[in-house]
């Protein structure tokens, strides 16, 4: 067996080999230098050569670093509070759309819909990082403040996230 696929082998690089030395044109020398890339001439055109420089683009959803003034971030405390509020009402109504839900089939959408509103809920805490991390905030009120409803809602998440995985169809 292994004869034939060693003579096989052998057959093919030599049709292979045939194959190539048979094809007029005009071939390289191996021992010629490398040429540059502006000495392509067989007609291609890359794509960085011929394009205009870029701009660098942001990533999306990130927004530019500016440092946050003290009324700033009250204002965006009080904003994330409200959006966590709407949010918990979001996944109240949900969580409560299993218990309702007849046949199997809807208890699991309900259930995955309601750990979608959890997931939300927990996105939205996270836009409290820029005030928990800012430095320019560094021992001021309304830091420890975000500090507070940060760890208080995470506990709360995390409960609600077992009791979730308790009542999955």
């Amino acid at each position: 067996m292994i004869k034939h696929f060693c003579g096989f082998t052998t057959l093919v690089a030599c049709l292979i080999l045939y194959g190539c030395s048979s094809y007029s044109g005009n071939w390289p020398s191996l021992s010629d230098p490398i040429p540059g890339a502006s000495e392509n001439t067989n007609g291609e055109v890359r794509a960085h050569e011929s394009a205009a420089p870029s701009t660098p683009v942001e990533p999306i959803g990130m927004e530019t670093e500016t440092p946050l003034t003290v009324s700033t971030a009250i204002k965006q405390l009080t904003a994330i509070r409200a959006d966590l509020a709407k949010a918990d009402t979001t996944y109240q109504s949900a969580r409560s759309a299993i218990a309702t839900a007849a046949p199997a089939e809807d208890k699991e959408i309900a259930w995955r819909e309601a750990q979608l509103m959890l997931t939300r809920l927990s996105t939205t805490l996270n836009k409290l990082d820029a005030i928990i991390y800012s430095a320019q905030l560094k021992g001021k009120p309304v830091r420890d403040n975000a500090a507070t409803l940060y760890s208080e809602q995470e506990a709360y998440i995390a409960d609600e996230r077992q009791k979730l995985a308790s009542m999955k169809p």
